[in-house]
């Protein structure tokens, strides 16, 4: 499901106001938001999804009580009034003893490791909305074994048509909440019970591909590449060649076939020199100025950035840990004494020390930040996070000592790991945001290894290609961050960049994975 970020801010608002027990300030936001729809319909599926649990039973509360049409408020006030009290409650019995979302309750509150007792799940009733409530509670409750089990069961009870694609629209719909999750494995298994459910006619075809996607991403999320790549692979049909070579190459690099991610990214570019390529990039690149308008293109505001700061210095301070800007932060702090006009995330770094692994889990065991642990490599150089409260995205990076130098890297989601390296230094206080901070000490000489000329503002600058302190230039990575480079600039509209990381692969072209000449030519000469 499609959450504004606005939707989101507000319920995260209440939520952290209910939390602090602050309840003038919660019941003022919702005198002055209810106007805005905030106890519809749409707000409340918004904080179930969300998982804001004290969020939901406030605004079930007001919605029994107050909405004309209260709809299913007192059903699911009753099921999180039962998850708080971690047992089902007299009044969930009375409502909704044998609907399958009992069933989902009753195995989410046993003790982890219980088997399931899907004889009690073969006893449920309910109408079509009532499964699909128990679906919807399964994911958000991160119980996707449950989901799994659902699905099997109306599968197996021959569930109607209809019934069948409401829960695969369920599942799809919340894929992307649940996507920090490590296995997804189950998800893909429900997506791909349904997908082979679906008669093998024209008419379905067009669900038949949709499908295939999430359940690739899910089985790859899961490390299951062999599964992630045969569902690629049933993505077919002219118009979604574009959406399919990516996702092989994506599964290819997670595999560690690295020259095979780069032929097929390859395989991909040129394929956009054709009409039907040019008709799909045309169409990225509205999404993506689309996506960019939404956003009013403004950077985040500047209370809201040190309110993620100060979460985040409180909790990896709690681990021993120092956090300093580094790269566009840092940037921004030694040019502007602020964030960049551009800055849409904040960079800061930490000291790996003895025990890199206390990092991951005190971030991991925050209530504050979303975090995702990527594992490729043989040790964690970065930590994407979300601030919970502000939505504000931040980039942990972790700096090993190695040999001489400190190295950091990214982990990215395509699954590759490119590292940098600086010379050593101490860390220097400094006020940012009226905040107590670190950065790197010179900072000068820190950003000069990071941006060469570093004084002067370049728009164009691609550092993963650039940066004087990028490790294994022109080696097999670099080359496929190259095509990487390429692909976003071109979807994004940014010919310059693009033409720019174009030169940049020409100077090591005759490397292994280099790009060919041929293919060189023709994208300067189509874009």
């Amino acid at each position: 499901m499609q959450i504004e970020e606005y939707e989101r801010q507000r319920l995260l608002l209440l939520d952290r106001l209910l939390q602090a027990q602050d309840y003038l300030s919660a019941e003022q936001l919702i005198t002055a938001q209810a106007p805005l729809g905030i106890l519809g319909d749409a707000a409340f599926g918004a904080a179930r999804a969300l998982r804001l649990t004290a969020a939901v039973v406030y605004l079930a509360t007001l919605g029994a009580a107050n909405l004309a049409q209260p709809n299913d408020r007192k059903f699911w006030l009753s099921v999180y009034q039962s998850l708080t009290q971690g047992r089902l409650t007299a009044e969930f019995l009375q409502i909704a003893a044998r609907l399958p979302v009992s069933w989902v309750l009753r195995e989410a509150l046993k003790a982890p490791g219980s088997r399931f007792d899907v004889s009690v799940l073969k006893r449920c009733r309910g109408t079509q909305q009532n499964w699909i409530d128990a679906v919807e509670l399964s994911i958000d409750l991160h119980q996707l074994k449950l989901c799994e089990q659902l699905v099997r069961h109306r599968l197996a009870g021959k569930a109607p048509m209809a019934e069948i694609l409401a829960l695969a629209q369920a599942i799809v719909g919340r894929q992307g909440l649940v996507k920090r999750l490590h296995d997804l494995e189950p998800l893909a298994r429900s997506l791909a019970m349904i997908r082979q459910h679906l008669p093998n006619t024209q008419q379905f075809e067009d669900i038949r591909n949709l499908l295939a996607s999430p359940i690739s991403a899910c089985f790859l999320k899961s490390g299951c590449y062999e599964q992630a790549e045969q569902f690629a692979h049933q993505i077919s049909g002219e118009a979604h060649q574009f959406v399919r070579t990516r996702a092989l190459a994506k599964i290819a690099c997670h595999a560690g076939d690295t020259p095979r991610s780069i032929a097929l990214l390859d395989q991909l570019l040129e394929s956009l020199l054709t009409v039907d390529g040019r008709h799909w990039l045309q169409a990225q690149q509205q999404l993506r100025a689309e996506e960019h308008a939404k956003l009013g293109g403004q950077p985040f505001a500047p209370d809201a950035a040190a309110q993620a700061l100060r979460d985040l210095q409180s909790v990896l301070s709690a681990a021993g840990q120092a956090i300093f800007l580094v790269s566009g932060t840092l940037l921004g702090y030694m040019r502007e004494r602020d964030f960049l006009a551009h800055d849409k995330d904040i960079d800061v770094g930490v000291f790996a020390g003895e025990n890199p692994q206390r990092i991951v889990d005190a971030l991991l065991g925050s209530d504050l930040f979303w975090a995702e642990v990527r594992t490729t490599g043989e040790r964690p150089y970065h930590i994407p996070v979300q601030h919970l409260f502000t939505g504000i995205s931040i980039d942990v990076f972790i700096y090993h000592a190695q040999a001489d130098r400190w190295v950091t890297g990214v982990q990215s989601d395509f699954g590759f790991v490119q590292t940098f390296a600086f010379t050593p230094f101490e860390l220097r206080k400094i006020q940012f945001l009226d905040i107590d901070f670190y950065i790197p000490d010179p900072p000068e000489y820190n950003l000069f290894e990071n941006y060469g000329a570093w004084q002067v503002p370049d728009p164009e600058y691609i550092s993963h290609l650039e940066s004087p302190s990028t490790l294994a230039v022109g080696g097999l990575v670099y080359q496929l961050v190259g095509r990487r480079v390429v692909l976003h600039a071109l979807e994004d509209g940014h010919f310059i960049k693009a033409a720019r990381a174009l030169d940049l692969l020409e100077q090591h072209h005759r490397r292994p994975g280099g790009m060919s000449l041929a293919l060189i030519e023709a994208l300067r000469a189509g874009f």
